[in-house]
């Protein structure tokens, strides 16, 4: 155990639940946990947690991204937050044509690229004592797994500590972290980190559509993208999103998320037609063209980015303010991190607006209040989704056997129907 960690972490301003969570990663290993799990919300700070870590570490350390462009950007953070550490020369980057060299302490890599000849030569120098697993949910898969397997984490025999971060201990296909990691060992949510002042507060607008989701096919844990993407990629709903974004982002950096390519192509087009600077990105863009978009919308010259599941993870621009809930979900963990992309602090941004786009439809689909607790059907009108959620508890508290009715309501029609329930027949008297 000494082997592996050093005596003390210095020179990083750490917040409270970063030190709980350092604390809680030693505390597990020493009892003997090696593959252990930290979820975080996105914004929370998870590359200062384990560069605290790397700093504790004698022997190398592997640190895994799971798509190619974030092994660069993670790389440059770990370097950043050693500061003046001398290891902070010895980052050093493997995928495609780079090598990271022999004497490389901390070793950044694409878990894509980590094919086993690869794997091998890095194995040959070097003796992993930690291997970070960023955005672990993808742990499961086959692919990944394998990588792990070859690296040792599974031999009753290896003396590492395997480390994952994420911000969803849930994955699309239902397979659990479980069949990876021991245990969980550390948890904060976004609501909690909202209320303690480390995020923003997320303000919500609730906007009906006339697009039908009752032909739309469930899956084991969303919806089917073919069936989705035929119910809402359309014109009236797609004019509809954009008309939203003009009036209630009010020049907000905005975030779109869609189902297909297509319907982030139409979008962007509605929203360029309504006078919103849009650009788009997706998963098959070309590396170079999807920086100058970037670029372009993190200095402001596009005021909205529509996308297809490439900016739910590893995506860090703290100016966005408002986050266009395109695509429903049934998916928790989906749906926190694509609103993630709005909660981190900035100078000058006291809060992000998260637009919800409500279809017809019984499905029990995640929406901004639903994620904090309230009823999912309920429009904020803009309010602070975390304050609304309270004063709904303290509500249910006052008035013992009161529910809040199905469809849609606003927190107002919840305190008028609270005021005329009576307990002893369970009935509500408005009149």
């Amino acid at each position: 155990m000494e082997a592996f960690w050093g005596a003390c972490v210095s020179g990083f301003e750490l917040r409270d639940y970063q030190r709980e969570a350092i604390a809680a990663v030693i505390a597990a290993r020493k009892a003997g946990v090696r593959r252990m799990v930290v979820v975080l919300p996105t914004g929370a700070g998870k590359t200062v947690i384990f560069s605290s870590l790397v700093k504790l570490a004698r022997r190398p350390v592997l640190v895994l991204a799971h798509r190619s462009e974030l092994v660069q950007q993670a790389a440059d953070k770990i370097r950043r937050a050693l500061g003046t550490d001398a290891r902070a020369a010895r980052v050093a980057v493997e995928q495609a044509e780079q090598r990271a060299p022999e004497d490389a302490h901390v070793v950044v890599a694409s878990i894509r690229s980590l094919h086993d000849e690869r794997l091998a030569r890095l194995m040959a120098s070097r003796r992993f004592g930690l291997v970070v697993y960023d955005e672990c949910h993808h742990a499961p898969a086959e692919g990944n797994r394998h990588v792990l397997q070859t690296l040792g984490a599974f031999s009753d025999h290896w003396d590492g500590t395997l480390l994952g971060f994420t911000a969803t201990a849930m994955r699309a296909d239902g397979k659990g972290l479980d069949t990876v990691f021991e245990k969980v060992v550390y948890s904060r949510s976004l609501p909690d980190l909202i209320q303690t002042g480390f995020l923003v507060p997320l303000r919500g607008y609730r906007i009906a559509t006339a697009a039908e989701l009752n032909a739309v096919r469930t899956t084991p844990s969303d919806l089917n993208e073919a069936d989705l993407a035929e119910a809402i990629d359309i014109e009236d709903r797609n004019a509809l999103v954009a008309r939203s974004i003009q009036e209630l982002a009010r020049g907000r950096r905005t975030l779109a998320f869609c189902v297909t390519v297509r319907h982030a192509r139409r979008l962007m087009r509605a929203l360029n037609t309504v006078g919103v600077r849009a650009g788009m990105v997706w998963g098959e863009m070309r590396r170079d063209d999807r920086a100058e978009v970037l670029a372009g919308f993190r200095e402001g010259r596009l005021q909205a980015l529509t996308n297809v599941g490439v900016l739910t993870e590893g995506f860090d621009d703290p100016g966005v303010g408002c986050v266009a809930m395109a695509r429903p979900t049934r998916s928790a963990g989906l749906y926190a991190q694509c609103v993630g992309r709005g909660t981190r602090l900035h100078p000058g941004k006291s809060d992000c607006i998260v637009l919800d786009f409500v279809d017809l439809s019984d499905l029990d689909l995640v929406t901004l209040p639903s994620l904090h607790g309230s009823p999912r059907n309920l429009d904020l009108q803009g309010e602070d989704a975390a304050e609304v959620a309270e004063t709904i508890r303290q509500l249910l508290l006052a008035h013992p056997g009161f529910e809040v009715p199905p469809g849609a309501i606003t927190l107002q029609e919840i305190k008028d129907r609270a005021a005329a329930f009576d307990p002893l027949d369970q009935h509500v008297d408005l009149e």
